[in-house]
């Protein structure tokens, strides 16, 4: 997966995202799109699966924040997430910021759940557990051909609304946020959608292994065995 400076999306009503650079797959059914999967990915508990592995030929800019795994509601905000490289703020602190090489699993109110060092030709490899009815989320993590382990306890989520506003689309792939434009006006520099600074490097990442598990007995670990969740 990769981006450069033409990764600009126009949602329509001439609206263009000039403020991120985004490629990204959603999760949807043939007929009936991202909305139509949800019964099948996002009731009773399920786990969220996916490998990524840095491209050197592609570096990230750290100074920047990078959204590369979440599930999306309407209201824009994020049941889970992924991140890489620096949060946005603004004004901005010291770039990169101290955790900026490390992938952060982040639950619906920006808490970390669990950091991990990312690190060039490694394979890092995730699964979140979500409880869409007890609004609850577990992170799973191994490296390489290891199997995945717990590394986190059962973390209440309770910010995310229950029922249907909770839930929403699959995201896996590049959101880069901008830095602040210091010749923006205030109100330029808090949009991070539409300014902002943007270098129009190409960046890529490699993803595998992504899939979605109903879990009733087990989460899947690798090499056909399962953990209790």
């Amino acid at each position: 997966m990769r981006i450069d400076n033409t990764s600009v999306f126009f949602p329509g009503g001439n609206n263009p995202q000039f403020g991120f650079r985004r490629t990204e797959l959603l999760a949807q059914a043939e007929e009936g799109g991202p909305t139509a999967l949800l019964p099948d990915i996002e009731e009773g508990v399920t786990a969220f699966h996916f490998s990524i592995q840095l491209d050197e030929r592609f570096p990230l800019n750290y100074d920047h924040e990078y959204q590369i795994v979440f599930i999306e509601t309407s209201d824009g905000s994020h049941v889970f997430g992924v991140q890489l490289g620096s949060p946005f703020t603004n004004p901005p602190g010291p770039l990169p910021a101290p955790n900026a090489h490390s992938f952060k699993v982040l639950d619906h109110s920006l808490n970390v759940l669990f950091s991990a060092p990312s690190s060039t030709r490694s394979w890092h490899n995730f699964a979140v557990l979500v409880d869409w009815d007890n609004l609850t989320l577990k992170v799973y993590y191994s490296k390489d051909g290891a199997p995945l382990k717990p590394v986190t306890g059962t973390i209440p989520n309770l910010s995310v609304s229950p029922g249907g506003p909770g839930k929403g689309e699959f995201h896996f792939g590049i959101l880069k946020l901008p830095l602040v434009d210091p010749n923006d006006s205030p109100s330029d520099q808090g949009d991070v959608v539409h300014h902002g600074i943007q270098e129009g490097s190409t960046e890529g990442l490699f993803y595998s292994g992504v899939f979605v598990e109903k879990v009733t007995k087990g989460v899947s670990t690798g090499y056909g065995k399962t953990i209790r969740p």
